[in-house]
């Protein structure tokens, strides 16, 4: 189904806001994650993590495909097969950008949440949001074990 503008079945236009911020609770296969998400633009993200407490106030920039870490004021760009959370940021935002640029998107409306279905070259995922306020509640990316919940949701 073709995502488009409708006001009458409450469809948003672009399935997600191109700018948002949001706190966190992710679970990537067995470890847990929080912190907080800012989308500046598609392709542009800030993590902060508050948890576990091994990765508390580490910052992860992902701009454009590349990934920077911040420890403590240290910026290091390391591969993600030496460090795992580079492919947890790099992983949301493909997911998330992929969402607004395919035409391929699934729209299943229920119970006041709207869920868009979509996949790229490398995953398959789901982004859940409130039908009335375009809010992501939760986003599944199921080839990289990755099930993430959203509150405190704000349109930048």
């Amino acid at each position: 189904m073709l995502i488009s503008g409708c006001a009458a079945d409450k469809t948003p236009s672009e399935p997600l806001p191109s700018q948002f911020e949001s706190d966190f609770s992710a679970n990537v296969g067995k470890l847990e994650i929080g912190g907080h998400i800012v989308r500046n633009e598609t392709g542009i993200y800030t993590l902060t993590l508050t948890a576990p407490k091994t990765l508390e106030g580490m910052t992860i920039n992902y701009v454009g495909n590349k990934v920077s870490t911040d420890i403590n004021g240290v910026i290091i760009e390391t591969p993600s097969v030496l460090f795992p959370a580079n492919d947890f940021a790099k992983s949301v935002a493909n997911a998330l950008d992929t969402l607004c640029k395919t035409n391929s998107v699934s729209v299943t409306r229920t119970d006041g949440f709207i869920k868009y279905e979509a996949s790229s070259a490398s995953s398959t995922f789901y982004v859940l949001t409130e039908q009335d306020t375009n809010n992501i509640v939760s986003l599944v990316i199921k080839s990289a074990d990755i099930s993430m919940n959203f509150t405190n949701f704000k349109h930048n």
